[in-house]
């Protein structure tokens, strides 16, 4: 697995950048010192989701734009298709 570094983005505005590899070691250090204080687990918890979602909304941001762009494209095409197949001889095509 490529390790990068990671940054934090939107949380504050500290800008160390901590290797993957170097944070991974630091927070099962940390579980394993006191894995289940309830805290700790919710404030895990609530990053998670939060970055989760951040995610999950980055990932399908513009999809019905694209959509909508594709449906134009396909008409254009379906339309040149027709065009040719009815004999039309224009220069641009």
């Amino acid at each position: 697995m490529a390790r990068k570094a990671m940054t934090c983005q939107r949380t504050c505005g500290n800008k160390v950048r901590l290797r993957q590899g170097k944070l991974e070691v630091q927070v099962f250090d940390a579980l394993a010192s006191d894995p289940m204080r309830p805290d700790l687990v919710a404030e895990f918890v609530a990053s998670f989701t939060a970055e989760w979602n951040r995610l999950a909304k980055a990932s399908t941001s513009g999809v019905a734009d694209k959509q909508r762009e594709l449906e134009g494209v396909e008409r254009k095409l379906s339309g040149l298709i027709d065009a040719i197949a009815d004999g039309l001889r224009a220069q641009g095509l």
